[in-house]
């Protein structure tokens, strides 16, 4: 038993470490000189866009992704979570073409981290039947992962409306 718990917590780790594999890729494609200054119009602009891609994406579904978690399991369709999948790379590439202000680099980073953690557990789930596991963790971890996602919502909300105000 202690060995398939070691084999469990390493194919954890692994999966966990692997989300981001990658990403630091991203940070050659916001290089500094396709930063914008931090004027209070280049600031707005930028979260208008973000969450305009944003938007573009959540609302290009008919079901939840509760619902279609569901379904992948217990109807064994995993089309609705593949829409959901499927569609984070276009989302990501829409957030590379921004250019952030400088002093919003920071944010465009965490989403792409984000949206690419988002996306390894999205896939995790719906290839569950050839890698139970890696499926499980990505499950057992998903809230983390949605909390994250509500947590850049709110500072996006609430730089916008101090930016407003």
């Amino acid at each position: 038993m202690e060995k398939k718990e070691k084999s469990e917590q390493k194919k954890r780790e692994e999966f966990l470490c692997g989300i981001c594999h990658g990403v630091d890729s991203h940070m050659e494609k916001c290089p500094n000189s396709k930063l914008k200054d931090d004027s209070k119009e280049n600031q707005m602009t930028y979260l208008l866009s973000v969450a305009e891609a944003m938007n573009k994406y959540k609302t290009s579904f008919k079901t939840d992704i509760f619902s279609s978690i569901e379904n992948n399991f217990k109807k064994n369709d995993p089309s609705a979570l593949e829409r959901f999948t499927n569609n984070i790379p276009e989302l990501t590439e829409n957030l590379l073409i921004l250019q952030p202000p400088k002093n919003f680099v920071a944010l465009h980073l965490q989403l792409l981290n984000y949206w690419q953690k988002k996306l390894a557990y999205y896939e995790a789930i719906v290839n569950s039947q050839e890698d139970p596991l890696k499926a499980y963790i990505a499950l057992d971890d998903l809230k983390n992962i949605l909390q994250e996602g509500l947590d850049l919502s709110n500072v996006i909300i609430k730089q916008y409306q101090f930016l407003k105000s």
